[in-house]
């Protein structure tokens, strides 16, 4: 029992009681007097939901009672304390929310919100921020407060180090069994946005509890440790709102009997891709000009058309891109959970890891409820396809292992959660539920995935009196002239004109195409089962025409547009995704699972590219000049250079003004085997770029364990000479020189620098983000930015480092705890040590240091620490972006 044990009198609960029933008797009468009072009364009585928790009583009466009693129970002895959240909006930004509610309660469903200024108060400080009415169902806007809302914060702000979020009523979050499944999630290292409980009061009026909902911002990337790319969703809104608008007992067609609403939405928005955040995350690139984001973008677009048309030619070659102990710990988690909500194809949601180019699912809500054996027969194909492998199953049966080992804990997690609220919080979980579906699960084994084959119908009618299906088809562009076209409906459609244009707005300056009378192409009908596909050619003009819109016709002659961006032909299907057969240089021999180099001196001109599970040993003595636009990739294994210090190795460019792509090594999984660099010089390289794989650095290392001894890096033109992600490594005697941008770059890795020199830096030398770093005996000298910088939580001793011509020496930023020791530093440019907080979602950050000699010029941020030789220095309050732009003095 979680409550204090008070006496109640036993009068005081009855004379409640009998008012209770009064209420019930009015709550009857009307059903919108009856949702609004009960929405009321969880305001009044802190509850995130109260009478539609689960049934305690078959008597609804007795029921509503009993809850609502433990409603005031919890309210009187055991209050929740959660925090507050006032947001003020202006009258006339007012009438923007309520007008858009009244427009969705007509049509019963939200169409194109409008966004609207508030200003939230937390904590005794105010934000300024935008937000916008939300919500798919009418449950989120319905009542007479509690409207679901996307907030965003201006200038960067965070709450609860979150840039953006949602406010929903609770129990259309799955209250409180969300909470319990994302921190079981965030724990096997899955992906899924934050949530938390929060008091809201607008314009001073009570609107109770609301679950906040942490949307995809940079908050989502930086606290889950992953680069910020696109998150995909693979349909359209229109999907579900069709669905949704003719399937309502009410609403603009509750007059109408239209049967074919599967059809309808056969392949609505089947083919559409999402993008959240989608203007913002499409500027980022890892490669300047290069739009590194687009190129994930059409690449997800390839993997999503030959999932959704269940194309057999493709299907084997997709599971490259699929990471698949991600899908099994999901499928495991999610058949224990029997959660049918996330998986349905509105509310699937993607990412695509740019280093190594893997889908990982993404969860945001869930439903728990009883699980059966044909639990998994209707997911989609990224699920499918890989149920039959063998990793698949091993990490899927391992899954459900630890989770019956943990078990208890999860009871824990349930009983610490629901404490706060009391007998209706524990009402709502379902432990039974979730202990059964457990051990039928580990019972029915592997036989789950014995999924039937079915028999699809192939008929497919579309038509409808109201003209629901606004897009009727789907096509896709590429620059060779290329374009692929489907026909989302059961109709004969006509292409009547075909327009080029050089931005997505464009009016004037359009070319319109008209060669080879195109404007009698017809689009046959599609089937139920097979999508309707027409490819044809066009000629697109020049470069400089970057979109393409087709006009076309449907069988009542009516006009429809749609404009696409061209995409590059690489990313079509048929190259994407067929088997490319990788040239061998001839003087490259193979033993066992190694390719091997041997003594001597060679031009490569055209890419080293080891197959997956092979690796790269160059032995000593080995000099290479790479052509340009070569570079050195190994897929799942590990680089060796076996130079020695009379027989070092060199790889360089042809060209002294001709830059390689440098070197990436994925081991895929981090095992006892080691990328070994010894005696080697690497030289005259730019960022890693082999057309789909697009990253920051030169030479890259992504889950491997790397040693590096004797290492001459020179001439960068990358963003990073070198990139660590998720790595553990050992590096020592490393030497890098004239880089135009950073020298090393360590992400969300473990290990140690010592011995090294950096010289000639125009960023950063040594540049930590989320890592656990010890560096010891450096010399940094003519550094553009920091010598040391250090941030995103990372923890780094430092010893022995003598550091000058830096602009900053050492800066801890963004909750990083920096301890450091014999720390020289001179001939200063800026500061000697700054301590700050640059990325709000982050708290502030610690350096403590021990110098034998410095400048006398440093700077710490308030909210932040900074200890030298013992002396705490005096706070001050600053501009983190005049820092940066070389106006802070």
């Amino acid at each position: 029992m979680f409550f204090k044990k008070k006496k109640i009198n036993k009068y005081y609960i009855l004379l409640i009681s009998l008012l209770l029933l009064f209420i019930f008797y009015l709550l009857f009468i009307t059903n919108g007097f009856k949702g609004n009072l009960a929405q009321s009364l969880r305001i009044i009585l802190q509850q995130p939901v109260l009478l539609k928790s689960k049934n305690i009583h078959e008597n609804i009466i007795l029921d509503y009672s009993l809850k609502i009693l433990y409603g005031i129970e919890n309210r009187l002895f055991n209050s929740p304390n959660v925090e507050n959240l006032n947001i003020d909006i202006k009258f006339e930004e007012l009438d923007k929310l309520k007008n858009d509610r009244a427009k969705a309660l007509k049509l019963r469903k939200l169409e194109d919100p409008q966004k609207f200024n508030i200003i939230i108060s937390h904590e005794n400080r105010k934000y300024k921020a935008t937000a916008r009415l939300k919500g798919d169902q009418p449950g989120h806007w319905t009542n007479a407060k509690q409207w679901s809302l996307r907030i965003k914060l201006r200038k960067n702000e965070t709450i609860f180090s979150m840039n953006e979020f949602s406010l929903t009523i609770p129990y259309e979050r799955n209250y409180p069994n969300i909470f319990i499944f994302s921190n079981i999630l965030k724990e096997n290292n899955l992906l899924t946005p934050r949530h938390k409980i929060v008091k809201i009061k607008i314009n001073g009026d009570n609107w109770g509890l609301m679950t906040l909902e942490e949307q995809f911002q940079n908050s989502f990337y930086a606290i889950n440790k992953i680069k910020e790319a696109p998150i995909f969703k693979i349909t359209n809104e229109n999907d579900f709102t069709i669905s949704n608008i003719l399937t309502s007992a009410d609403g603009i067609y509750a007059n109408t009997k239209i049967k074919n609403v599967e059809d309808i939405v056969r392949w609505q928005g089947k083919l559409e891709t999402k993008i959240y955040n989608e203007k913002e995350i499409l500027k980022k690139t890892n490669i300047p000009n290069k739009n590194t984001n687009e190129t994930l973008l059409s690449i997800f677009k390839t993997i999503q058309e030959a999932i959704i048309k269940k194309d057999e030619k493709f299907l084997k070659e997709i599971n490259k891109y699929i990471d698949i102990i991600s899908f099994a710990r999901v499928s495991a988690l999610t058949a224990f959970w029997g959660d049918t909500h996330s998986k349905t194809s509105f509310n699937s949601r993607y990412y695509l890891d740019p280093y190594e180019l893997k889908i990982r699912p993404v969860l945001t809500d869930s439903v728990l409820s009883k699980v059966d054996k044909n639990f998994f027969n209707d997911h989609n194909y990224f699920y499918k396809n890989i149920f039959s492998l063998d990793t698949f199953q091993k990490e899927y049966l391992l899954t459900l292992k630890k989770i019956k080992k943990d078990f208890p804990k999860i009871e824990q997690k349930f009983k610490i959660f629901c404490k706060k609220f009391g007998k209706n919080c524990f009402n709502r979980n379902d432990l039974d539920i979730l202990r059964d579906n457990l051990n039928f699960l580990i019972s029915i084994n592997k036989e789950i995935f014995n999924i039937p084959v079915t028999t699809e119908k192939t008929a497919l009618d579309t038509k409808n009196p109201y003209n629901i299906n606004k897009k009727k088809i789907h096509f896709r562009a590429f620059n060779n002239g290329d374009v692929l076209i489907d026909n989302l409906t059961s109709e004969y459609l006509e292409i009547k004109d075909i327009i080029f244009k050089k931005s997505n707005d464009c009016n004037i300056d359009c070319i319109q195409f008209n060669k080879d009378k195109i404007t009698n192409l017809e689009l046959k009908p599609s089937t139920f089962v097979n999508i309707s596909t027409k490819e044809i050619k066009v000629n697109i003009p020049d470069k400089s025409y970057e979109f393409l819109e087709l006009k076309y016709l449907d069988e009542d002659k009516r006009y429809f547009s749609l404009t696409e961006k061209i995409e590059n032909i690489i990313f079509k299907k048929d190259n994407l995704l067929s088997k490319k057969e990788i040239k061998l240089n001839s003087f490259i021999k193979i033993k066992d699972k190694d390719y091997v180099l041997s003594k001597g001196n060679y031009n490569i001109n055209y890419p080293i590219i080891v197959l997956p599970g092979y690796n790269l040993i160059i032995e000593e003595g080995v000099n290479i000049k790479m052509a340009e636009g070569t570079y050195i990739m190994i897929m799942d294994g590990f680089l060796k250079l076996q130079g020695s210090a009379h027989n070092p190795i060199e790889i360089t460019s042809q060209l002294e003004d001709n830059y390689w792509k440098g070197i990436y090594v994925n081991k895929s999984s981090k095992n006892v085997n080691y990328s070994i660099l010894n005696h080697s010089k690497i030289s005259n390289f730019s960022y890693f770029d082999n057309g789909f794989i697009q990253l920051t650095g030169g030479l890259n290392f992504i889950n491997s364990n790397v040693k590096l001894t004797n290492i001459f890096v020179e001439k960068s033109y990358s963003e990073d000479a070198i990139n660590l992600v998720n790595s553990n490594f050992i590096i020592s005697d490393l030497d890098i020189q004239n880089s135009k941008s950073d020298g090393i770059d360590v992400d969300f890795s473990e290990g140690k620098i010592s011995r090294s020199k950096f010289n000639d830096i125009l960023g950063d030398a040594i540049d930590l983000s989320g890592s656990k770093i010890s560096i010891d005996n450096v010399n940094i000298k003519n550094i553009g930015d920091k010598a040391i910088s250090v941030g995103e939580n990372t923890q780094l001793e430092v010893i022995n480092a003598n550091i000058s011509y830096s602009r900053i020496g050492i800066a801890s930023k963004d909750a990083s705890n920096v301890m450091g020791s014999n720390i020289n530093i001179s001939n200063c440019g800026l500061f000697d040590f700054a301590v700050y907080q640059k990325k709000k979602y982050f708290s502030g950050a610690i350096l403590k240091i021990e110098t034998n000699s410095s400048c006398n010029k440093s700077l710490v941020q308030l909210g932040n620490e900074l200890v030298i030789n013992n002396v705490k220095i005096t706070e001050k309050n600053f501009n983190v972006k005049k820092l940066y732009d070389g106006t802070l003095q």
